[in-house]
């Protein structure tokens, strides 16, 4: 029986064809891998900068509605990665009578500051009986 020599090159192609899409397919897992990574650090970054904008939005809401800001307890139970600081002035001009209440929440991600500024006027003067 005759043997045919185009089989023993066609091996050779095959594992060379081989080789090459195992390495295009490693640099296609590589690249998922890195987007994957990038887009859950995204996430995360965005998750701390809502943690700040709803402890914000919170405190200007308790103030608003009950005339003082939140326990510091409570702040510290509901969001514990976040810092409040609120600030209160006088109104001036059209909105002489209220106050100015500016609340501040900053909290950290990988060494970097997030921070939000929130600010409302809100009538806390005590309201004449009629």
């Amino acid at each position: 029986m005759k043997r045919l020599r185009h089989c023993r090159i066609s091996t050779g192609f095959t594992y060379a064809e081989t080789l090459v899409s195992t390495l295009i397919l490693g640099a296609l897992l590589t690249g998922l891998w890195q987007v994957s990574s990038g887009s859950g650090d995204l996430n995360a970054m965005q998750m701390a900068r809502l943690r700040c904008a709803s402890a914000a939005r919170a405190q200007l809401d308790c103030i608003s509605t009950t005339g003082s800001s939140l326990d510091e307890a409570m702040i510290n139970k509901l969001w514990p990665d976040v810092a409040l600081n609120t600030a209160q002035s006088a109104g001036s001009g059209q909105w002489r009578g209220l106050t100015l209440v500016t609340v501040e929440a900053k909290a950290q991600f990988r060494g970097r500051d997030i921070t939000r500024t929130y600010a409302r006027y809100i009538n806390l003067a005590p309201e004449a009986a009629p």
